[in-house]
């Protein structure tokens, strides 16, 4: 029987396991939210009356704009499609998804930060706010208002080039005018004098710290690595696009691990040291949808699918465990928590707690809610004895602790899990062209990890500035990369197996199929122009980058 779970117990997301709601997820629309972040120091922004003005009324002004010339009368039209083109991303909104609203500026510049857009609550998902938590704690030299400043530097010296921007509430900023940019970033920075700049919040919002200190710290240190080490040698559009699908890649793999830790921990009390162990990624290169390396590809995919079930059931277990701790004196003495107490020492000694007559007690009392919320629900005499019955049952059996989590997770897990699987969706880049996961959207599921054209080129220009992760302000990328330290640092950093099957799927055929996709993958380093390989010998396979290459291909873009 579905029993009937009380508001105040419905709520899943447990803020000290990871702060991120896991739901459908578009790192697309991330990057103006974090630079807002980032230039007012961590403030939200409202979005004004940006949201209520349609593109006509923006190109309608932009056209009266003394600095745009020649798109009067007719020719607003094309101002119109252009701005469409390259400017804003639009969507649907109202229930039938009729009307058109302005979901946020293109983040070619730094002053998309200015409009507000997306809203914060609008799919974010509280990513950004964990990104900037992330770079802020990440190893930079100072306090914290001077590592927040030197951010607020960096990300200014690769999108903010041409702004005059203030410094203090509300953080205005203004195209100077005289300044060289590329076309289609002059034209956002018109377009974006027609927007209003959003009112920030008195405060700022706090963040927990992550549960998994060290990946935390990778993330916010990939995000600083590539800002540091490309710029003035990459376009920043070119360098927006990379640190999207760093972004991603990093969420990702955040969340596997941080699935496989809660998994050891909840099965032997001890949080695994380091973070935990790495769940392998075997990506296919082969593009072989028949062969032996796309099942692999399809079978880490499913592993890591299954395990979201399994989180469900261990977030129910700790968060509820958290929340008997709060209306309990006698717990919170003994679970103790404070602002230096790590996340993993408090989540093994809530653990610990679980056989504690303080525990059985309050999830005793949870219990008798739940079967009189369930109780109101029924009308029948022999409906509301089947509760009873059932519930009495269940904790004659389990015990009222262990009876409390089956009886939440079998009422809410449905919708969360799906919920996590979205999110798991979105980190992936399910067909995206900066994604890992490729399947299809409609029927049963199929879906695989792979190595897209635009993800390779990022992880071997991240590699090319991870030799200066402990010294981010002297970020240079290398002019090659050899290529067996390219193989182990992917596999270090992110969990990625090209050349060889995950662990637990090793046999004959596997290691041949992997074989396999090694040689696809050099071929598509080839391909790409970062490898020439004229040796078997591992120590003399070198990847090359060719940074004027890349400005000369945007350039003509």
């Amino acid at each position: 029987m579905m029993f009937k779970i009380p508001k105040p117990s419905r709520r899943t997301k447990f803020d000290r396991l990871l702060s991120i709601e896991m739901n459908d997820f578009d790192v697309e629309r991330l990057l103006p939210t974090l630079f807002n972040l980032v230039v007012t120091r961590g403030r939200n922004r409202t979005s004004g009356n940006n949201e209520e003005r349609t593109v006509s009324q923006f190109a309608e002004g932009l056209s009266k704009n003394p600095h745009v010339k020649g798109f009067g009368g007719d020719e607003k039209e094309l101002l119109e499609l252009w701005i469409r083109s390259v400017a804003l991303t639009v969507g649907q909104a109202g229930r039938t998804k009729s009307q058109e609203k302005i979901e946020f500026v293109n983040p070619s510049t730094l002053l998309t930060y200015k409009t507000g857009l997306p809203k914060p609550s609008s799919r974010q998902r509280n990513v950004p706010r964990f990104l900037y938590n992330a770079m802020c704690n990440c190893g930079l030299e100072g306090n914290n208002n001077e590592r927040r400043l030197n951010i607020q530097l960096w990300l200014k010296e690769v999108f903010g080039t041409g702004l005059q921007m203030q410094d203090t509430p509300p953080y205005s900023g203004q195209y100077d005018g005289s300044t060289e940019v590329d076309i289609h970033t002059l034209l956002t920075l018109r377009l974006l004098e027609e927007f209003d700049t959003g009112a920030i919040s008195n405060q700022e919002l706090g963040e927990p710290p992550p549960c998994l200190p060290k990946q935390a710290q990778q993330i916010g240190e990939n995000i600083l690595l590539l800002l540091r080490g490309y710029r003035g040698l990459l376009p920043p559009m070119f360098i927006g696009r990379m640190l999207m699908a760093t972004i991603n890649l990093d969420l990702l793999t955040y969340t596997l691990r941080l699935m496989a830790s809660i998994s050891v921990l909840c099965r032997t009390g001890k949080m695994p040291v380091d973070d935990g162990y790495i769940p392998e990624i075997y990506l296919d290169v082969t593009g072989d949808r028949t062969g032996q390396s796309d099942s692999l590809a399809r079978s880490c995919v499913e592993r890591d699918l299954e395990a979201t079930g399994k989180f469900f059931e261990n977030n129910i277990r700790l968060f509820t465990l958290d929340r008997l701790r709060e209306r309990s004196d006698e717990l919170q003495k003994l679970v103790v928590s404070d602002d230096n107490t790590p996340v993993a020492q408090y989540f093994e000694s809530l653990l610990a707690s679980e056989a504690t007559i303080p525990v059985r007690v309050r999830a005793e009392s949870d219990l008798e809610s739940i079967r009189d919320e369930s109780l109101v629900d029924v009308s029948g005499e022999q409906e509301q004895e089947q509760i009873r019955n059932e519930l009495k049952e269940l904790i004659s059996r389990k015990g009222p602790i262990a009876a409390l989590n089956s009886v939440l997770c079998e009422s809410l897990r449905t919708k969360s899990v799906q919920s996590y699987t979205q999110w798991y969706k979105g980190v992936g880049g399910l067909n995206r062209p900066f994604g890992i996961l490729l399947g299809n959207t409609l029927g049963p599921r199929n879906w695989r990890y792979v190595m897209t054209d635009e993800l390779l080129r990022t992880l071997v220009y991240l590699k090319a500035v991870d030799t200066h992760r402990g010294q981010l302000n002297e970020s240079r990328p290398a002019a090659n990369i050899r290529l067996d330290e390219f193989m182990n640092w992917m596999q270090e950093k992110f969990g990625i197996v090209i050349d060889r099957p995950p662990k637990e799927m090793n046999s004959s055929s596997s290691r041949a199929a992997a074989a396999l996709n090694f040689n696809a993958f050099k071929r598509r380093l080839r391909q790409t122009g970062f490898f020439r390989g004229l040796s078997d010998d591992f120590n003399v396979q070198n990847l090359t980058l060719n940074l004027a290459a890349v400005r000369s291909e945007e350039t003509t873009s």
